[in-house]
């Protein structure tokens, strides 16, 4: 049993841990009031992610990882929608500050990376292509 809670409280801790560094690195560099305001989208977004849960729909399943092949298809497609929404949100980052003549590396190098970790990712977890000799025929 506690192994279950434990995977159940991975993507609030995961999303609170991440959100506070994200959070502390806008009081940093902007201001504080700014990071208030994150730390509250924060926390907001940590109990969304305890409360789905704790659910029993496919959004709980995925979250607190009780997958069935079913949520296991959910989960990719997802993670689909959510690398496209990151490359095109760096994409248009990195166009909109290249037009203002700010510094646009930052959002080159999000694009970049994610473009070879999507390339690794097939390469690592694509499957072989098949021989093409019919099985018992090889010398």
């Amino acid at each position: 049993m506690n192994r279950m809670i434990s995977r159940r409280l991975r993507a609030p801790a995961f999303a609170l841990v991440f959100g506070a560094m994200i959070s502390t690195s806008i009081g940093i560099g902007q201001s504080w009031i700014g990071a208030a305001l994150a730390y509250a989208v924060t926390a907001i977004v940590s109990a969304m992610f305890f409360l789905y849960g704790w659910s029993e729909t496919d959004a709980g399943a995925v979250i607190s990882g009780r997958l069935d092949e079913r949520q296991e298809l959910v989960r990719l497609r997802a993670a689909h929608a959510g690398l496209v929404a990151a490359i095109a949100a760096a994409g248009i980052a990195c166009l909109v500050s290249a037009i203002v003549k700010a510094t646009f590396w930052p959002y080159e190098v999000i694009v970049d990376v994610i473009s070879v970790a999507y390339l690794i990712a097939l390469r690592v977890y694509g499957v072989a292509s098949p021989s093409t000799e019919p099985e018992g025929e090889s010398e």
